[in-house]
């Protein structure tokens, strides 16, 4: 500041009234003086862009609740859904019993999906044996004992319309214990503490089960690292072929929201007596703020109650 703004300053605020007293002057001069020069200083108006910067940051992470929209009550035993942003940041929007063991029937797929693809020769041939074409899940055996497959391609059938023959005979190539056990040796890396498998398929079994916020964890790293899994998960439908060319049977996907909502990247279904009916669902967040993992387990209507916990996440935040 020059020195005659600031002489001029001086005997402006000395012929203020005397009322405001000398001292009270002092003080308010020399604090104009002081905020006057700091805040030309090149190291404030760093902090100013900073704190701007930091807050637009905080405002930009996540959506809002908005108080005026009721919280969701749906009849599934357990559900979460999460926000991811672009930058990997997260956000719980609901969840009910996220943690409560459960059977979760063929969402185990998932797992047993990523094993296949970080171990198996995609062309390795897997014959199906009696066993495996005897599981029920089996679309009235649409794949027989004795036809071969290319392992990559027994996937469509496995994640699609949850076929137990062909996700079984793709662990019994390898031996059903030594893939079972590198199952749970990958659940137990991703943090999933309260999940223990039994068997590939996801079939009722005793002591086999997992939890609403365990298969989060495993979703979120199979969006990171097996996009192929979501190319397959978001298909509708697809021809299977035999390794020998032949044309075994159309397999078209279990999820009934495909196609009916545009956002959808990919899910997942399920369903056992024991289990009820799943569902793992990966979508797009609005506006294209990342994406959203919703999960619905032990439904009497996994995919109407999945329809609710969409919208309402939609209405329920400000985006």
């Amino acid at each position: 500041m020059g020195k005659n703004l600031k002489y001029f300053l001086t005997a402006f605020l000395i012929g203020l009234p005397f009322w405001w007293g000398t001292n009270f002057l002092s003080e308010r001069l020399e604090e104009f003086f002081y905020w006057s020069e700091l805040s030309a200083s090149p190291q404030f108006l760093a902090a100013e862009a900073y704190q701007l910067s930091l807050q637009n940051q905080i405002k930009e992470s996540g959506p809002s609740r908005d108080k005026l929209i009721p919280n969701l009550n749906i009849a599934a035993q357990s559900a979460i859904s999460i926000f991811i942003n672009n930058d990997g940041q997260e956000v719980t929007l609901f969840e009910k019993e996220k943690d409560k063991q459960l059977p979760v029937a063929s969402l185990t797929k998932l797992m047993s999906a990523k094993i296949i693809l970080e171990n198996y020769n995609p062309n390795q041939i897997i014959a199906i044996s009696q066993r495996a074409a005897n599981l029920p899940g089996n679309g009235a055996k649409k794949i027989r004992a004795g036809q071969t497959f290319r392992a990559i391609d027994l996937l469509y059938p496995a994640l699609m319309e949850s076929n137990n023959t062909a996700v079984y005979a793709l662990a019994e190539s390898m031996g059903k214990e030594e893939f079972v056990e590198l199952m749970n040796s990958e659940a137990k890396n991703l943090g999933m503490e309260n999940t223990r498998f039994l068997n590939p398929t996801g079939l009722d079994e005793n002591g086999q089960h997992s939890t609403a916020q365990d298969l989060a964890e495993l979703t979120k790293k199979l969006l990171g690292d097996n996009s192929f899994i979501w190319k397959i998960l978001s298909l509708p439908e697809t021809r299977l072929y035999s390794s020998q060319g032949e044309l075994v049977h159309t397999v078209t996907s279990t999820n009934e929201l495909l196609g009916k909502i545009p956002s959808i990247i990919g899910g997942k279904t399920g369903e056992t007596p024991a289990a009820g009916g799943c569902l793992i669902l990966v979508l797009k967040a609005p506006k294209g703020q990342g994406f959203l993992i919703n999960i619905i387990l032990n439904s009497q209507d996994r995919f109407g109650e999945m329809e609710k916990l969409i919208n309402w996440d939609k209405n329920a935040y400000n985006w």
